[in-house]
Formats: structure tokens, C-alpha cells, sequence
């Protein structure tokens, strides 16, 4: 594995840096790049939207400009609380910011091609920490990171993670969005069960007990695909002590513990049959709808599905009950919940390294940051404890749940070893769906499964170990 320390060390694409900027601009809909950071960086891209920033006193002229990107999300006040938030940031420190906003679905493509052609901005807000890290761009941040966390009450330890290479900090944990389980309670508790569940094995007995395939009704709708697989068989996993890398980056899941959690994730299907059989070919929309249908006593997706039932199902949210995965039955099994989410990262080439600490002191205030959660409704939870005893967190019975039940038991996706862009690599190929459907389409035994996944996982890695 590579020491994601030293910024020489780059993976190997596979093309050549002309054919992989090529490719990935003209994915993006055309990357049109000023220079590199430091006041005047740009890549915009077809869909990405840009707010000029006020110029207050002064000029850009005389003004130090920083450019800031962040991924737009499907909530606009959440978008322009952030955006908010910046402004008042240059405003107070006397230089102008822009802000452009990167299409979800698009921002790996275009972070990916500007930090190979050197044009990434200022200050980012990213899920890609750790590519970024690997390519040597960014800008330590321990101090800053202490910084908010005192004032903050400190981070959860996911938010830690997920911004820890190396023992050393490479970003500020914006937000949480961690992956629970919701529960129909009167489906279960007709069955005799109370929700939530300790154990996976009164899970399993549980969801065996509601499934009706003669009245469309089944316990569990765990996608088994390459969708949703963080919140799934990733937490699978995790529940019985298994993990994808180990605290160096490694690539570790062959383990007796994965081999468990990948047994009691497809045995659901195969074997107890409390999924529907749909669930080989669901996209990330599959099990919100079977669970907002009613198709499903179970599922575990993010907070988007209790905003979906605010919006349209209150009387289905009143009937849910929230919690983190079960344990797992194995020595190391404990319950857990995977949390990823968004990381502030500066620019290692920017000018202007004190103005970009300002913008994310200011996102991370105490009189910013508890109105960011707020315009994120149920979908952003806080990534520091300070914030949990907010009253959106305490007058709602479900966002309490969330915050207060839910996140003391995350981690990070990759676990303790934090970002790790072989990931970013295993997810965008879709591996680990491939490895479920050996087990559940071509009828592998789990084991023989996990040996592709693991030999596969470790091809990867060795791009970087090389590069």
C-alpha cells in the first residue's frame, strides 16, 4: 500500500493523462479551466452553478478572490445556507469568494480531471478526500480541526475518520449522513417483536416472522445490487467485526468475520427468503419505495426516507421506529452504522491559506452551523456532539433518534483507516454488488465470493502501492 503521505505517489489510470482529461471533460459536458488556484481558479462544467459574490469595499482588483466548490444537493436552502455562510465569511475578512456548485451526479468526474490538469480551487467541499490526499493536493489541517472540535464539543469519531490518513487530518467533517434502520413497529410488534433490535439474530427471526409473499409483504429489502451498498452490506459487515482495510489503508476484509457478514446479508435472501426477489436488480431508489409502499417491514437507507415521509407518508412515519444495525453474533459483533459525508479541504497550491481557514470557522460557527443542519432537514446530521442537543434534534422524536441514538455508534465507511480512494475505485465498479450477486444470481458459496472481491480489492490497491 502506498504511503498516502507522500504526495509523489499516483495511481496508474490506465490512460494517459491527455486521454483521461479527454474522456472525463467530455463526460462532464466540457471543462473550461483558468489557471490554477489561488484567487482565480475555475472548472466549470455544463450544469454547475456559480455565484459572482458581492464585492463589498474594495474591488476584486485590490481583493484577494477565492473560489470555493461544493456539491449541490437536492435541498435548495441547504445549498444557499452554505453559500450564505461563505459570503459572510469574505465579507468579515475583507476579500471576495465565488461559489460553484458541482452536480452530484457528476463531481467525481470533475474533481477527478481537475486535480490531474492542476485546477482545482481554493477551498472544496468533497467526498473524495482521499484521492485527493493520494495525489498530494491538499493542506493539513490539524490545528483548525482541534480548533472546531473544541468549540464544538468535539467530533464523533466517523467524522474523524472519515478525514484521518495516516494518524494526520486532511479536512473539517462537514455533516454526517449516516445509514440507520427504519422499522414499521405495528408490522413487528403484531408478530410479538419490539423494535429496534439488539441482535441480528432476533432481526432475522423477526423479519422470517412478518414475511407473507402470498400478501406481498416481506421483512427485509436489502438491495443486492451495487446500489445503497455503504448503508448495507458494508454495515453488514461492520456488524459482525468484518471491515474492508484495515488502520493502515490496507485492503483486509478476507476475514472470518467479512465471511459472516456477507453469510447473513445473502442468507436473507437466499436462504431465509424474507427479501423480495426484486432485490437483485433495485437501483437507489429500490428500497425507498418498497419500504414507502409498504412492500417492506425493514429497510436501512439515510434520512432522505423520513424526509420522504414527512413530505407525503406522516401516518407511515408515525409507524417507524429508528435505530443503528443490530450486532452481530460473533465475539467481535457489536452494532454499528456507517456515516459517510462531506469533507472541507484547502488547496495545497492556494495563495490565500488564512482566508480559506476563515470560510470554514465560519461554516462551522456556533450561530452558522445549527442553521445548516436545519436547512438540511433530516438528511445532514451534526458531525460534532456539541450540536446534538439543538432543539431540531430534541423536539423531533425521529431526528433525535438519529442524532442522539443513532451516531454514537458510526464509523466511517472504510472504517478506522479512513479515506481511502481504493474504495472510491471498488464503488465506482460496482464490486461489491458483484460480489452479492455471485452469491445470490450464479449461486457461489460466500466464500468463493469474497475470494474474487478480495483478489479484485487487491489488484486495485497495487496501482497505488506502484504508482
Amino acid at each position: 500500500m502506498v504511503d498516502r503521505t507522500d504526495s509523489r505517489a499516483k495511481p496508474k489510470t490506465g490512460l494517459s493523462r491527455r486521454d483521461f482529461l479527454r474522456c472525463v471533460g467530455l463526460a462532464a459536458g466540457g471543462i473550461a479551466a483558468q489557471s490554477v488556484a489561488g484567487g482565480g481558479a475555475s472548472a466549470l462544467a455544463a450544469g454547475i452553478e456559480t455565484t459572482a459574490g458581492r464585492a463589498g469595499v474594495g474591488t476584486a482588483a485590490d481583493k484577494p478572490e477565492l473560489v470555493m466548490w461544493s456539491i449541490r444537493q437536492f435541498l435548495p436552502e441547504s445549498n444557499q445556507w452554505l453559500i450564505d455562510s461563505a459570503q459572510k465569511a469574505a465579507d468579515e475578512g475583507g476579500f471576495n469568494i465565488r461559489v460553484e456548485m458541482l452536480p452530484l451526479d457528476e463531481h467525481y468526474k470533475i474533481h477527478m480531471a481537475a486535480a490531474e490538469a492542476g485546477t482545482l480551487p481554493d477551498i472544496d467541499n468533497t467526498t473524495m478526500v482521499g484521492y485527493l490526499q493520494t495525489l498530494g493536493v491538499l493542506t493539513e489541517l490539524p490545528e483548525l480541526f482541534d480548533e472546531i472540535a473544541a468549540t464544538g464539543g468535539g467530533f464523533y469519531d466517523a467524522a474523524k475518520q472519515r478525514v484521518t490518513i495516516g494518524g494526520r487530518i486532511w479536512a473539517i467533517p462537514l455533516n454526517a449522513e449516516p445509514w440507520f434502520m427504519h422499522y414499521r413497529k405495528s408490522i413487528f410488534e403484531a408478530a410479538g417483536f419490539k423494535p429496534p433490535f439488539e441482535t441480528l439474530k432476533e432481526f432475522m427471526e423477526a423479519c422470517k416472522a412478518v414475511t407473507n409473499p402470498a400478501k406481498s409483504i416481506w421483512g427485509f429489502g436489502g438491495p443486492m445490487s451495487a446500489s445503497d451498498i455503504e448503508g448495507n452490506i458494508v454495515s453488514a459487515l461492520h456488524a459482525f467485526g468484518g471491515k474492508l482495510f484495515d488502520e493502515k489503508g490496507n485492503v483486509a476484509v478476507n476475514t472470518p468475520e467479512s465471511l459472516e457478514g456477507l453469510k447473513f446479508y445473502t442468507d436473507l435472501l437466499v436462504k431465509h427468503k424474507v427479501m423480495p426477489p426484486g432485490v437483485v436488480g433495485w437501483d437507489s431508489s429500490g428500497n425507498n419505495q418498497a419500504y414507502l409502499s409498504g412492500q417492506v417491514a425493514a429497510i436501512c437507507n439515510t434520512g432522505s426516507v423520513v424526509m420522504a415521509m414527512r413530505k407525503d407518508k406522516p401516518d407511515l412515519l408515525n409507524d417507524t421506529v429508528i435505530g443503528p444495525w443490530p450486532a452481530g453474533w460473533t465475539a467481535s459483533g457489536q452494532k454499528t452504522a456507517t456515516v459517510p459525508g462531506f469533507g472541507v479541504v484547502i488547496n495545497k497550491k492556494t495563495r490565500y491559506p488564512e482566508q480559506c481557514k476563515q470560510v470554514i470557522r465560519k461554516l462551522m460557527s456556533p450561530e452558522r452551523y445549527p442553521g445548516q443542519l436545519q436547512a438540511a432537514g433530516s438528511y445532514w446530521f451534526s458531525a460534532l456532539k456539541g450540536y446534538g442537543n439543538i432543539p431540531f434534534f430534541t423536539e423531533d422524536p425521529w431526528n433525535r433518534a438519529i442524532q442522539q441514538d443513532v451516531m454514537p455508534f458510526g464509523c466511517n465507511v472504510e472504517f478506522a483507516g479512513g479515506p481511502n480512494p481504493v474504495f472510491d475505485e471498488i464503488r465506482t465498479a460496482g464490486y461489491l454488488g458483484n460480489m452479492m450477486s455471485r452469491v445470490t444470481v450464479d449461486g457461489w458459496e460466500p466464500q468463493r465470493a469474497l475470494d474474487e472481491f478480495d483478489a479484485k480489492a487487491k489488484e486495485i490497491a497495487a496501482k497505488y502501492k506502484n504508482g
